[in-house]
């Protein structure tokens, strides 16, 4: 099937479009606050590669929120990590593409129409210190825990049980929202940073939009 010559170009104009206003927004983004001089404590980071970002986290800190969040995470063997991986995204996506080369035409399609629920996916981690991608993130005692509760709004429900466990340190919860072009798993974790004062661009579809600000 051929596409007339005048939708092509709008397709075009609108990729164009989409992706300028995502490079834009990278670089010139909103700026964060000034964070307090706090004692040292477990750093949090950020993790991302060409695709997708996660926020890294500890969960053994006194009266951290994220071990009651995802009871069905921190158990067992898990004693043994001390960071919980948190991403949002469509959970078909998570669940039934484990490599970006098992990914489909229909994948995608269901992916930008916003068909299938979303949900955090939160993995039991070592501490990802020298790993490509993954960097500090400097945060104060208030920055903290307006990550972590920005991290528990998204959250189907307060209380929400699991709806995977795919093994023992890695479990999937429903979460608020619906994926789109225009609210992506990278869009929520710049909205997260900027929950937590940090530099963030508007509109983040890409994970240089959520890197790049933090490089400033």
């Amino acid at each position: 099937m051929r596409f007339p010559l005048y939708v092509l170009a709008v397709i075009l104009a609108s990729t164009g479009l989409y992706l300028l206003c995502a490079l834009a927004s990278a670089l010139v983004p909103v700026g964060g606050r000034p964070q307090s001089a706090q004692a040292e404590r477990a750093p949090v980071y950020l993790c991302a590669d060409a695709v997708h970002a996660d926020l890294v986290l500890p969960f053994r800190e006194a009266e951290n929120e994220l071990s009651r969040m995802f009871p069905e995470v921190v158990f067992g063997d898990v004693t043994r990590r001390d960071y919980l991986s948190i991403g949002w995204g469509d959970l078909v996506f998570f669940t039934e593409v484990p490599n970006w080369g098992d990914v489909t035409s229909g994948h995608v399609a269901s992916l930008f129409t916003g068909r299938n629920p979303v949900a955090l996916r939160v993995v039991a981690v070592d501490e990802p210190t020298g790993i490509p991608g993954c960097r500090p993130l400097a945060l104060d005692d208030t920055a903290r825990r307006a990550l972590t509760g920005y991290i528990g709004e998204a959250l189907d429900t307060p209380t929400s049980a699991a709806v995977r466990v795919v093994s023992p340190g890695m479990a999937f919860y429903l979460a608020k929202g619906r994926y789109s072009p225009f609210h992506t798993c990278n869009q929520w974790i710049a909205d997260g940073l900027g929950r937590a004062g940090l530099p963030h661009a508007r509109f983040s579809p890409f994970t240089f939009g959520v890197t790049w600000p933090l490089s400033g």
